[in-house]
């Protein structure tokens, strides 16, 4: 497939397109996505793929060192996490023992997976890696994603993917419904990291502490964000969002102008410990709302079936109840 997707360099955009698309729905590979965009004239580093170690040093060695090299296969969509990524190739040497790297760890991070070579790529300096994505959404149609790239959007899916822990909360014998516990500590570490910040004085510290800060703020922000986006009625999904994201994004300008008086008349790190307390005494609020909101939720997930179990078990006591037709 690969070969029907990269075909040569006079094959149009749109025949590569419908080439990919005819392969069924599966993501391409770093390969053939970069064919595609040098057909519709996106600049892209040079490369090569090199299915034998040879090639991958004889093609280092055309591109010019140092190059980097990175696992080709439509099992493996996050290189880094299967140590298929090899950054900073000097020589041809370091090239064969970069390719037989990348292949062991391919094959031990995935067994069967379809390897289709290794991608050698031209290594470039400077400038900002950015992430451009697009996806339609049956909700709220087209949307386009653009941020900071490399491992950082890699970071930012760990923040925000967190949410997803139904099946290890359930796993370790919990109820799904526990899961507002993630809010409240979440909005716990956010203000206790922004009120301990305000007395470090020292940089290693303090960017230690914006760390959790910055965590339990975007993983507050996704939770609750999930959260509204489950028990909200599909048709309803959409209005409920705009009022959410609404009054999310109203309140922190307001919440800034604020904090910026504040911070003129009493300081600006005494400002950002109250806010820090404030952030924990609203955790505990919240903590306090739990009982409350679960008996709410959770009829929502068993009709979802995010509580399978116990909607199988309110199926067989109805059976139970209806008497036998004679």
């Amino acid at each position: 497939m690969t070969v029907a997707v990269c075909a040569g360099a006079g094959t149009t955009a749109s025949a590569r397109v419908t080439a990919a698309r005819a392969a069924g729905p599966r993501a391409l590979t770093a390969p053939e996505a970069e064919k595609i965009m040098d057909a519709y004239g996106i600049p892209t580093p040079k490369e090569g793929l090199a299915r034998t170690a040879d090639e991958a040093a004889k093609i280092a060695g055309r591109l010019k060192f140092p190059v980097v090299m990175k696992i080709v296969s439509d099992d493996i969509l996050h290189k880094t996490e299967a140590g298929g990524v090899v950054v900073g190739v000097a020589s041809g040497a370091e090239a064969k023992r970069a390719f037989s790297t990348i292949v062991k760890n391919a094959k031990a991070y995935k067994k069967g997976a379809n390897i289709i070579g290794v991608q050698v790529q031209q290594m470039l300096g400077g400038g900002q890696e950015v992430i451009v994505g697009a996806i339609t959404d049956p909700s709220f149609g087209k949307l386009v994603a653009f941020g900071l790239g490399g491992v950082l959007d890699s970071l930012a899916m760990i923040l925000l993917t967190i949410p997803i822990v139904f099946p290890v909360i359930k796993a370790l014998g919990y109820d799904p419904v526990w899961f507002g516990v993630v809010i409240v500590m979440a909005a716990a570490m956010f203000g206790a990291a922004l009120a301990a910040f305000t007395f470090s004085h020292w940089v290693a510290l303090s960017m230690f502490l914006l760390l959790f800060a910055g965590f339990g703020m975007m993983q507050q922000m996704a939770s609750s964000n999930t959260i509204l986006q489950t028990v909200v009625e599909e048709d309803k999904r959409g209005r409920v969002m705009s009022f959410y994201a609404m009054a999310f994004m109203g309140a922190a300008p307001v919440g800034s102008l604020v904090a910026g008086l504040a911070a003129k008349y009493f300081g600006a790190p005494l400002t950002l410990a109250v806010g820090g307390a404030m952030c924990l005494a609203g955790s505990v609020w919240f903590a306090s709302r739990l009982p409350t909101i679960r008996v709410l939720v959770r009829p929502i997930y068993i009709r979802l079936g995010i509580l399978p179990e116990v909607a199988s078990g309110l199926q067989a006591a109805t059976a139970l109840q209806i008497p036998p037709e004679e």
